[in-house]
């Protein structure tokens, strides 16, 4: 054996935002007082600067940046169960429009409604799953960037509710 010595440092842990340090249920509580419980981050501000957030808009920036590719499925299902008439007859789409629609009314900027209209389209989806938004976009962010795109489905409202069953049953 040679005189080196190696040393291996563990991997860094996952941060969901660029240089972030903030944890994804922080993140989420933030993300849900925002767009389901329509908390303006002003106001949420003082009460997370010891948490060590200091800029909400960049967390809440980023955080709608890494949840697009769950929204672009959910999208991609409502948009196919409409075409096959899967949901005819049903108030599905307009219950989750319609905050999306009044979100974005409220926004300062078009990427501002942007996010607005992915969030509240995401917590209104968990809802309608009857999944608490909390824990499901606390999970999402916490498990999303270790999953290959192809298992993406698994963090869709309807098939974590399975999961989380199953995981509870394990337990």
């Amino acid at each position: 054996m040679s005189g080196m010595r190696e040393d291996h440092a563990p991997p860094a842990p996952f941060h969901v935002t660029p240089r972030g340090f903030a944890g994804p249920n922080l993140l989420a509580m933030i993300l849900f007082e925002k767009f389901g419980q329509h908390q303006p981050l002003n106001r949420q501000s003082e009460r997370y600067r010891h948490e060590g957030v200091s800029t909400l808009a960049d967390q809440v920036g980023a955080c709608t940046t890494v949840l697009q590719p769950p929204h672009a499925l959910i999208e991609a299902h409502v948009l196919a169960a409409e075409r096959a008439g899967a949901l005819a007859g049903t108030d599905h789409i307009g219950s989750v429009l319609e905050p999306c629609e009044t979100q974005v009314l409220r926004a300062g900027s078009e990427r501002g409604a942007d996010r607005a209209a992915v969030m509240a389209s995401l917590i209104m989806t968990a809802k309608l799953n009857n999944i608490d938004p909390l824990a499901w976009l606390a999970d999402v962010l916490r498990r999303i960037a270790d999953l290959p795109q192809s298992r993406l489905p698994e963090l869709l409202p309807w098939h974590w509710a399975a999961q989380a069953e199953h995981r509870k049953v394990a337990a």
